[in-house]
């Protein structure tokens, strides 16, 4: 809801893709029980899709592709993996509500 393009819009954009490039790098380490990964993985190159595509765009002054990018990056990435991370039978669902 704030100015876009500012110095603070900048310096929170820059800290988000720093946060998400390291939940996508630790997630590698997040293993099935057996130790292998789970189709969850898959957000993974999205993840790393988006962020590169958001900032390829705004570098060409496309500020609706990296508007585009930066919504799917929050909405696929938190939002669709982060609710299918807490599903029954996943690791999360087993922190979170024991059993």
């Amino acid at each position: 809801m704030s100015p876009k393009g500012t110095r603070t819009h900048r310096a929170l954009g820059y800290l988000f893709i720093a946060l998400m490039l390291t939940t996508a790098a630790s997630s590698f380490f997040i293993r099935e029980p057996g130790g292998g990964f789970s189709w969850l993985h898959l957000f993974i190159p999205a993840t790393l899709f988006n962020i590169a595509l958001g900032y390829w765009f705004i570098k060409r002054g496309n500020v609706f592709g990296h508007k585009a990018m930066m919504s799917a990056l929050y909405f696929e990435s938190i939002g669709i993996a982060g609710l299918l991370a807490l599903l029954p039978g996943r690791i999360m669902h087993r922190i979170f509500f024991g059993g």
